[in-house]
């Protein structure tokens, strides 16, 4: 379950990085 855990913790922050960048742009 470990891959899991890795593929879920590299979306969450993939996701909070283009949150990011989002409000750089806005």
């Amino acid at each position: 379950c470990a891959n899991l855990a890795e593929a879920w913790i590299k979306r969450r922050y993939k996701a909070a990085f283009v949150a990011k960048l989002n409000d750089w742009q806005w």
